[in-house]
């Protein structure tokens, strides 16, 4: 049986002091933003690098797309069966930055010397997915030791702010280094991200608090199977139903916000980047409302803003109506999905065992890839079969007869309670 470390006092009070005054996780989340905002970068570019640089087909660019998925959900399963045997973690994110720093080198290095081919830019694309998978779930355990649990939930919040800061800054800084640089180069900028942030990160490894170091975790399966119990499987619940709901309505919405409302490219583009900004303020508002609502009360309302956006676009109309139907579905719904999103994230850490914190949220993360894409797939087969409108007229249905349910359910169990 092993005991949970306890911290020296000084580490405690770290730890449990408000984020503003933890140097410790302030370093972590510089580095985690000015790699991210590389990255952004290098997102926005490795498409365009592959259609216009190198000609690909269509069939090439979908797997470009597809295969490095594949990759980045095999790397953070890996990863998490190891990084709870691992005593040197800030180490690893260390070596994973590095690595993934000198792929990006040998891509925009190939690309300039026109010796980059399409299965070499999948290859390499896919390795750097893959190592994104791992540094996700190395990370957890170590936000853990930087930060108390009383306060996870703003850090999560914090951090995923940074992430939609990055995914609206990316594109545009992209866009303006494509002034002075030819595309491959503006690479340079990533790579250089992914070396700043290894630098910044491993002083970590003085700074760390050790409570979730030297487990020795659950063998085979079994630590993989902890959010699938107790009050978690209810989080995993929500957030596959979301994400199949929303993977189906993003993967009509360019198709539906163009062809049946009559939307401009333009318009579209400016209604995509209110969906950044909704992300942003779920992500930093989550913590007020788990402190209003509570966790489990505020993420039902935050799942139920996050399906129920759907019906902003069934009863939107061409022009006016349509740009504001989509802008507020992109909005609300982004909002509500940030703040379940880090409410989840927060709730998986504490309520499964420690030997398991990693490989738990290994899979949290899997539920909301998977369900994305799965739903991504069955809305392009509906939409082709019953029509856009009505795909989107379906998925309301189904969010609203989910929510009746839920809602019905814990209304039952209260009124049980208190008889």
């Amino acid at each position: 049986m092993t005991l949970p470390d306890v911290p020296a006092q000084g580490e405690r009070s770290q730890g449990s002091a408000p984020l503003t005054r933890n140097l410790p996780f302030l370093g972590y989340l510089a580095a985690r933003a000015q790699s991210q905002i590389g990255s952004s970068i290098t997102a926005t570019a490795t498409p365009l690098i592959a259609a216009t640089w190198m000609g690909a087909s269509a069939t090439q660019m979908g797997l470009l797309v597809a295969v490095p998925f594949v990759s980045r959900v095999a790397g953070r399963l890996l990863a998490a069966v190891l990084v709870e045997r691992s005593r040197s973690r800030v180490t690893a994110l260390a070596a994973i930055e590095v690595t993934s720093g000198l792929c990006v080198v040998a891509v925009t290095l190939l690309a300039v010397s026109h010796d980059l081919s399409i299965p070499g830019l999948i290859a390499l694309v896919s390795i750097i997915a893959g190592l994104s998978g791992a540094f996700g779930s190395f990370s957890a355990p170590v936000v853990l030791d930087l930060v108390d649990p009383g306060r996870l939930t703003k850090a999560n919040g914090a951090m995923a702010g940074v992430a939609h800061l990055s995914t609206i800054a990316g594109p545009g800084i992209f866009g303006l280094l494509l002034q002075f640089l030819a595309m491959p180069l503006v690479l340079v900028v990533d790579a250089l991200s992914y070396f700043v942030s290894a630098l910044l990160t491993l002083p970590l490894r003085r700074r760390a608090l050790p409570r979730t170091q030297a487990r020795v975790p659950d063998r085979g399966l079994r630590g993989f199977r902890h959010v699938f119990r107790g009050d978690i499987r209810v989080y995993m619940a929500g957030a596959a139903l979301i994400c199949l709901i929303n993977g189906a309505v993003i993967a009509l919405l360019p198709l539906y916000a163009t062809r049946d409302l009559g939307l401009s490219a333009d318009a579209y583009a400016v209604i995509l980047a209110t969906g950044a900004a909704g992300g942003l303020i779920g992500s930093a508002t989550a913590s007020f409302w788990e402190t209003k609502l509570g966790r489990n009360r505020a993420a039902f309302v935050a799942g139920a803003l996050a399906t129920g956006a759907t019906g902003f676009l069934v009863f939107a109309d061409k022009g006016l109506s349509g740009a504001l139907g989509c802008g507020a579905y992109e909005l609300v719904g982004s909002v509500g999905g940030s703040v379940f999103v880090v409410l989840m994230m927060s709730a998986i850490p504490v309520s499964v065992p420690s030997d398991a914190v990693a490989r738990s949220m290994a899979v949290g993360a899997l539920v909301l890839e998977l369900g994305t894409a799965i739903g991504a797939a069955a809305g392009g087969v509906m939409g082709t079969a019953a029509g856009l409108r009505s795909t989107v007229e379906l998925c309301l249905y189904v969010a609203a007869t989910v929510l009746l349910a839920v809602a019905l359910r814990g209304g039952l169990s209260a009124v049980r309670s208190r008889s």
